[in-house]
């Protein structure tokens, strides 16, 4: 049976993940969750190990400064929140941008990366200052007539990093549109994630 039988598109679509966009803060961002999870915190799950080398770094320079360096509390929260949602000025329209048609701007920014391996690449959330080129999660998104899939997760400025170990997902193309024309609206202070202790 090939990918494209439908028997096996079915079988994807029927044992695929749940999707969800809401939309919270100003401006206002669209954020994700897949299966009921805030797409960040699998960021900072697929992430923690990968940052200890620069955490460590940064407090071996604040305790040479004699500085206090930061708590565990603090590297957990700054890991958990590396992105923030896409701001909706930058989506252009958000249905085609997460469905892969990002807009002409999002597109040269990409390009201005000067990496072929960001050809294609979708970003899915922004930086936590809200400008989404600084720290972008990048996704390759494929489309299929019954299926939305995000494969190949990346994050341009960590090349060394490589795959992050997420997804990849595929979502019933239908429950995908609908969640998309339907997202949810938390308001300016309404970020899943709670208010930001730093």
């Amino acid at each position: 049976m090939t990918a494209d039988s439908p028997g096996t598109a079915e079988a994807a679509v029927t044992a695929g993940a749940r999707v969800g966009f809401y939309t919270y803060g100003h401006g206002p961002l669209w954020g994700v969750r897949v299966d009921g999870t805030d797409l960040r915190v699998r960021v900072a799950e697929a992430t923690r190990a990968l940052w200890l080398p620069d955490l460590e770094r940064e407090a071996a320079v604040a305790a040479a400064e004699g500085e206090e360096p930061p708590g565990p509390e603090a590297l957990e929260e700054r890991v958990l929140r590396q992105h923030a949602g896409m701001p909706a000025d930058d989506l252009g329209d958000p249905a085609r941008h997460f469905l892969g048609e990002v807009s002409r701007e999002v597109r040269q920014d990409l390009w201005e990366q000067g990496r072929e391996d960001l050809a294609g690449m979708v970003p899915l959330l922004g930086c936590c200052c809200t400008v989404w080129q600084c720290w972008p999660l990048l996704a390759r998104v494929t489309v299929t007539p019954r299926t939305v899939t995000w494969s190949l997760f990346r994050q341009p400025y960590r090349p060394e990093w490589g795959e992050l170990a997420i997804g990849p997902y595929v979502f019933g193309r239908a429950r995908y549109e609908d969640a998309l024309a339907h997202p949810v609206a938390l308001g300016r202070d309404g970020d899943p994630l709670g208010p930001r202790t730093y």
